[in-house]
């Protein structure tokens, strides 16, 4: 437990320096973003969606960054965390030693702790998504940032939408067309 959470703090601690640090796939299309660049793309595409402009947010701004993060991890053995604070990340790790140590494994033999600017991106994302009407999509999304976020309240609460509005369309008479 102890090394996974000293694992997964120094990781947090390392990504709040000036850039992402990662060894990269050489076969990567992109580079990491730095830390500076990804808040000036989530600020970017805020803008767009407030401009009523989602297809173009999520094309020049959030999948960017979904893309930069992705890169930092692509072992699904890893459970991903994303923390916005130092109390989050240290939450994650012994979260994640505790859920090991019941056995109650979510069948992923380590974990890291990124950033939670990724979740932040997955969220205008998904809000995209659901501006353009691709709810599924848009559903998906919520759901990998709880699993990435346990703790998202927002999250949470758009999830709760979707199935708000499921059992809305299931006790609906449907119209004739």
């Amino acid at each position: 437990m102890t090394a996974c959470l000293v694992r997964s703090v120094l990781l947090l601690m390392c990504m709040a320096g000036p850039a992402l640090s990662a060894e990269s796939d050489p076969d990567a299309k992109t580079v990491p973003l730095t830390r500076e660049q990804i808040s000036t793309y989530l600020e970017a595409g805020r803008g767009l969606l407030q401009k009523g402009l989602p297809a173009e947010a999520i094309r020049q701004y959030f999948d960017p960054v979904i893309q930069s993060f992705a890169q930092l991890n692509h072992d699904p053995d890893v459970q991903v965390y994303a923390a916005h604070s130092m109390v989050d990340s240290l939450m994650y790790a012994a979260m994640a030693a505790t859920a090991d140590n019941k056995g109650k494994s979510t069948g992923k033999h380590k974990s890291i702790v990124l950033d939670g600017a990724w979740t932040d991106a997955l969220e205008m994302k998904a809000y995209a998504l659901t501006e353009l009407g691709r709810l599924d999509e848009s559903e998906a999304l919520y759901k990998r940032c709880l699993a990435m976020n346990p703790d998202d309240a927002m999250a949470r609460h758009e999830l709760d939408y979707f199935a708000h509005l499921r059992s809305n369309q299931a006790t609906s008479p449907s119209s004739p067309h």
